[in-house]
């Protein structure tokens, strides 16, 4: 014979209350009045204080490594020393808008003036 599932879940939400009754009937003391309680632990005094405003401060050391979400590499088109830097770590910048640094101009200027010269002499060779 099958049974059906809903059949036996009936069954079984039936006895398993009654099944508990006798464990729970008639066992133990009556509970005793609040008033009547004895505190197991000593009380404690408390102390109330107006509320302030105070800076809170939670400090806490670490050790990790940190990882930008976006980085690039700037390499310079020429060689040469730096004059001056515009940005700082950190500090947010458009490409092709933002003015990175500056390359020394006498020295680039010389550069260019050698190079120029290299290149009349190789043409000068052929």
């Amino acid at each position: 014979m099958k049974t059906q599932p809903a059949f036996l879940f009936l069954i079984l939400a039936i006895l398993m209350p009654l099944a508990g009754l006798p464990l729970g009937c008639g066992r133990g003391q009556p509970e005793a009045d609040a008033g009547d309680a004895k505190p197991d632990r000593a009380a404690l005094a408390v102390r109330a204080s107006i509320a302030t405003n105070r800076v809170f401060e939670r400090r806490f050391t670490v050790q990790g490594t940190l990882e930008a979400k976006r980085f690039a590499n700037v390499a310079a088109r020429v060689a040469g020393n730096l004059d001056a830097v515009w940005v700082d770590e950190g500090d947010r910048v458009e490409a092709g808008k933002t003015p990175l640094f500056q390359i020394d101009p006498v020295g680039l200027s010389n550069a260019w003036i050698i190079a120029a010269q290299q290149l009349d002499v190789a043409r000068a060779g052929l």
